[in-house]
């Protein structure tokens, strides 16, 4: 699908566990889309296939979707790195340099030697101290680490270039949705943390975003497989059809139907319990509020699924749509209004250079 062209476009790929998501986009005054389209490859999960298998999947979704950049920002899964947020002294960047991989191995259960670190300062904050009131506040940082195993790096690497890509940069899932939601969010007046709930075929990843950036993540491996997994077992119906009552009953399933939405209801609400505990917990420790929910991925578009978070949690429920903030033609609007969501971690993903350049 070629919509527009001329300018330095660049590629946002987001490899998912049963298809391809990609978005072109290039910088005008705004974002503007150029193109994108998805794979699906249901029958093997990608960490299963060889890296000239991806390569080639790569190179069929940009024929077939007509994208013509081969400057790309490449996706690395949640399931496949390590983020948290770590306290430290305030320090200076030469400091923290030295500081952070003696803090990572508190984490990682593999050897330093084998993992990327990256990380970035979120905050700073001025803590009681210890010694009274009397004495000055301590000075404290919050920093984001992200740990990424080198191997993991090297087979992206590796199947970006074997599909003709230049690649510019690796970046994990939730820094791609936290650009998309401080894009999405910046006409707001003092926006509250954003919590994006990213449901995919084999998992759900919970972020929680604070001015564009992660400060906790979590992930769970109930999503759209076992929606359909629970319809084919307990009905005996064919997957195609579970797939089909998914995508058009849901959780809202109305006549016939409304005793396996039921059933999907069961199973959405390990998902929330699940979430819930993340929640309380994060409470716990931060004084600063949840104000909106997004959901994000290819089972956002679940019916009814929007309505019954909010019953849930008393709060803004939205599918996160990228192209609300990213130029595109009108005649577009209903299709991404109903899709977009999916392709949230890819524009986020091209949306880092269109920032940068």
């Amino acid at each position: 699908m070629f919509l527009f062209g001329g300018k330095k476009s660049f590629l946002g790929i987001d490899i998912g566990t049963t298809s391809i998501k990609m978005v072109e986009l290039e910088k005008d005054r705004v974002a503007r889309l150029v193109t994108y389209g998805e794979l699906v490859f249901r029958e093997s999960d990608s960490i299963k296939l060889l890296e000239s298998e991806m390569a080639d999947f790569v190179r069929k979704i940009l024929k077939e979707s007509g994208a013509a950049s081969k400057s790309a920002v490449m996706s690395i899964p949640l399931f496949s790195s390590f983020l948290t947020v770590v306290e430290l002294p305030a320090m200076s960047q030469a400091e923290l340099v030295k500081a952070i991989p003696f803090e990572a191995k508190e984490f990682i259960p593999v050897p330093i030697d084998d993992v990327v670190l990256d990380w970035q300062i979120i905050r700073e904050k001025f803590l009681p101290n210890p010694r009274g009131p009397k004495f000055e506040p301590v000075k404290k940082i919050d920093v984001l680490l992200i740990v990424v195993p080198k191997e993991t790096i090297s087979r992206y690497t590796r199947i970006a270039e074997e599909a003709g890509l230049s690649l510019l940069a690796l970046e994990v899932e939730p820094l791609s949705l936290g650009r998309l939601i401080k894009l999405i969010r910046a006409d707001e007046k003092d926006p509250g943390l954003s919590l994006v709930l990213d449901m995919g075929e084999r998992y759900t990843n919970i972020s929680i975003i604070d001015k564009g950036l992660p400060v906790l993540t979590h992930s769970i491996e109930i999503a759209g497989r076992e929606l359909t997994k629970a319809l084919v077992q307990s009905v005996g119906i064919s997957w195609e059809r579970a797939e089909e009552i998914k995508r058009e009953q849901g959780l809202s399933g109305q006549g016939g139907e409304a005793p396996l939405s039921d059933l999907l209801i069961t199973i959405t609400d390990r998902l929330i319990a699940e979430l819930e505990r993340v929640i309380s917990d994060f409470k716990q420790k931060n004084e600063k509020k949840i104000d909106k929910i997004f959901v994000a991925g290819g089972s956002a578009a679940l019916p009814g699924l929007s309505d019954y978070l909010n019953k849930k949690f008393s709060l803004a429920v939205v599918a996160l749509n990228p192209f609300s903030k990213i130029d595109h033609p009108t005649v577009l609007d209903s299709a991404l209004d109903k899709y977009g969501s999916t392709l949230s971690i890819a524009s986020g993903l091209a949306l880092r250079q269109i920032i940068e350049s």
